[in-house]
């Protein structure tokens, strides 16, 4: 086999079809004309399985660099201290990481139920907001109407007695009233 320096690959000899029987009889005359001394013999056959092997090793590698490199490392680690270390530290590194991960989606989900439990106070905050704007309406409408009825008496009670006396009527309840509070802030 010859080497290709581009590639670093063995160059694999091609066989065609139709000489691949030829090349079995000529292995088994010389298998057979050698007696004891056959299994010095290379057969081609032999060469083109042994190739294939390796190139199955080394395609292994190839699509699996990682585990090559793992246990490559892991027999230089037994031998070289600090290739022992680096491992160690890239094992504590391997092992900070993955509590990062698992410490982050803890947080991320504390975070989603705080944020749900917020979502659902703002929700009730909303209802009840929603029942005071009702309820402040219902008040209003309600003044308003008293704030009516309160005007139609007061013409009523103008058109009947006069305005004057109306007035010094409301006076004089006032005076009792201020009267009556001041006793009361007096007795407390």
């Amino acid at each position: 086999m010859e080497m290709n320096k581009s590639s670093k690959r063995p160059k694999v000899k091609i066989i065609k079809l139709k000489d691949i029987s030829s090349i079995k009889q000529t292995q088994f005359s010389m298998t057979a004309g050698n007696g004891g001394g056959a299994n010095n013999v290379t057969s081609i056959e032999n060469c083109n399985s042994i190739q294939d092997k390796t190139n199955i090793a080394s395609d292994h590698f190839e699509a699996n660099p990682t585990e090559g490199n793992r246990i490559l490392s892991t027999n230089l680690s037994a031998t070289n201290p600090q290739l022992a270390k680096e491992e160690s530290d890239e094992a504590k590194e391997q092992r900070r990481r993955q509590s990062k991960k698992k410490s982050a989606k803890r947080s991320r989900l504390k975070m989603k139920v705080e944020r749900e439990r917020l979502n659902a106070s703002i929700r009730n905050l909303d209802v009840e907001n929603a029942g005071l704007r009702k309820e402040l309406r219902d008040l209003i409408d309600e003044y308003d109407k008293l704030t009516g009825n309160n005007d139609s008496l007061m013409d009523e009670l103008n058109e009947m007695f006069g305005q004057e006396t109306v007035m010094d009527v409301f006076n004089m309840q006032s005076a009792d009233s201020d009267a009556d509070d001041n006793q009361n802030s007096n007795a407390t």
